[in-house]
């Protein structure tokens, strides 16, 4: 799973709050979304161990 819009989703979090957690500003991540940005290995790392220690993916 490398579609940050997806983990996003999966986390039921805003653009806003999602940068937040991620240290990022919320332009990037519509940025990231739209493809308008490269999806760098560490922010993509960084979504994907948010998804992992979400209560919602330990129930699934």
């Amino acid at each position: 799973m490398d579609d940050i819009r997806h983990i996003r989703r999966k986390l039921n979090l805003t653009q806003c709050e999602f940068a937040d957690r991620l240290g990022l500003h919320q332009s990037t991540i519509s940025r990231l979304e739209r493809g308008d940005l490269p999806l760098d290995k560490r922010t993509l790392l960084a979504a994907q161990a948010l998804l992992s220690q979400s209560p919602a993916s330990q129930a699934a």
